[in-house]
């Protein structure tokens, strides 16, 4: 039984001195515990923008171009003297007119649009009575030019078509003797009959038969053309700060009411868009043709994503500032923290790269997913674990730095702020949303409110996701066409 106590001291004796030799003979021969860096993964790319927003871009259309293809559209002078025409209710009387009608005065009342203009007409009157001979009459076609004269309003809602064309249903609103004068009556003396009721009846009939017309000039009011241009400038990247831009990506127009205001029309449109904002060389973004005009409700939001990427230098910087020089004591040994640097090594996780002093010298890797508070605006790595190679190699060689405190240390104060981000997004945004865009199209909006939404770890940059909320409206600039 002694000899085998003997054995046993003197083989826990050699260990210890096998031990000894071995952690002597590592700490000349190795002097740093240098473990393998982590393994890369590929990037994964920041999810897409959950919905568009709906930004304002109201169309005004002034009313010189409408009323000037209406005058084309619309014949000035209609009938003939020479065309009889058969009273109804009256067999033995017909007549015959002539119209001439003066400038279109058009106008808007709401979503209502409305042409008036004064005609002038002649006619003239036959009676054939009962075994005499025919007689006849006239009013108007005096030389002098006081012919007598009617008022005639027609009026119609008014909208754009999925087209970008105008687009009327026009009807006869009024039609009258254009005074209470005996001018503008028409009184075939001889007779002593008054037919300035007929006459509107012929007129009205003349004019239900051009309503079509004046639907049809309405319609060549093409804005296709003209919103094709503004589409084409909302597509191009706008240029916020050096190697930073705010893209619309535009995708649908939507059209809300038409109204009139003052001289001019104005089309309620909305923007069906996904402004975001890139850091990087000017981005290169596919052309989406204008595609045909929805309806529905128009209310304008605003709702920008933005991914801001703050580089790991800085980060690095402001965890060395707090944690370089800090010691943590394992097991009764200690050891200081000398450096610290943080980067990407793809599929969203991050690396601390942690070198160490004291009763051991080591380079050691931890790896985590960033995290954001959204409320601070603060970025941890709440998971941090040692990475794989730095876990078997310490657990080989200093089984006593398991590390547990200096884990948890990390842990809780590897962070750092991320709220400059939301002062740095809403004054980008402020900046880029009040601008002209082009010699024509101006947009002005507001931003309201920025938040945080995550944080993605690539291997090139932190990429911080925020979103703001506001209001953006487009506008043509005074002297655009």
């Amino acid at each position: 039984m002694s000899g085998w106590r003997h054995s046993g001291t003197v083989v826990i004796v050699a260990t210890g001195v096998a031990a000894m030799v071995l952690l002597a003979r590592w700490r000349n021969e190795h002097r740093v515990l240098d473990p393998q860096a982590p393994e890369e993964s590929p990037d994964v790319a920041p999810p897409r923008a959950a919905s568009p927003s709906l930004i304002a871009a109201p169309i005004t259309v002034p009313v010189a171009p409408l009323a000037a293809e209406l005058e084309g559209a619309v014949p000035r002078r209609y009938g003939s003297l020479d065309r009889r025409i058969d009273v109804p209710g009256h067999d033995r009387k017909s007549i015959a007119f002539a119209l001439r009608r003066g400038p279109l005065d058009v106008s808007f009342h709401g979503s209502v649009a409305q042409v008036a203009t004064t005609v002038r007409y002649a006619l003239k009157a036959w009676y054939d009575p009962p075994l005499l001979p025919e007689v006849g009459g006239s009013c108007g076609g005096d030389p002098s030019g006081t012919d007598p004269r009617l008022r005639l309003i027609v009026s119609g809602p008014i909208t754009v078509d999925r087209d970008w064309h105008l687009a009327t249903r026009s009807r006869v609103s009024a039609l009258r003797p254009a005074s209470s004068e005996p001018r503008d009556r028409c009184t075939v003396t001889f007779l002593d009959i008054d037919l300035t009721d007929e006459l509107v009846e012929g007129a009205r009939s003349f004019l239900d038969a051009h309503a079509e017309a004046l639907d049809s000039a309405a319609a060549h009011v093409d804005l296709r053309r003209r919103f094709a241009a503004w589409w084409a400038t909302l597509q191009e990247p706008i240029e916020l700060a050096d190697s930073l831009w705010l893209v619309m990506q535009p995708e649908s127009v939507t059209r809300g009411p038409v109204t009139g205001l003052g001289d001019s029309v104005r089309i309620a449109l909305a923007m069906r868009a996904r402004p975001t904002v890139l850091m990087g060389p000017r981005p290169s973004l596919p052309v989406v043709a204008l595609p045909p005009l929805d309806t529905g409700m128009v209310t304008p939001s605003l709702d920008v994503l933005v991914d801001a990427r703050a580089g790991y230098d800085a980060a690095s910087r402001f965890l060395q500032r707090e944690l370089g020089g800090v010691e943590v004591a394992e097991m009764g040994r200690t050891v200081r923290l000398d450096s610290l640097r943080i980067y990407g090594i793809g599929g969203g996780r991050l690396a601390l790269e942690v070198r160490v002093s004291g009763d051991v010298k080591a380079r050691l890797f931890l790896t985590g997913t960033p995290r954001v508070d959204p409320t601070t605006g603060r970025i941890s790595i709440p998971d941090l674990e040692f990475d794989v190679h730095t876990r078997d190699l310490v657990f080989a060689t200093v089984s006593w730095l398991r590390a547990d405190a200096l884990r948890q240390l990390l842990r809780s104060r590897a962070e750092w702020p991320g709220a400059d981000v939301l002062g740095w997004v809403r004054a980008r945004l402020v900046e880029g949303l009040n601008r002209d865009l082009s010699d024509e199209l101006r947009v002005s909006g507001q931003v309201d409110e920025v938040r945080i939404l995550g944080v993605v770890a690539t291997k090139q940059a932190l990429v911080v996701r925020a979103s703001a909320r506001g209001t953006a409206a487009l506008s043509v600039v005074q002297g655009g066409s």
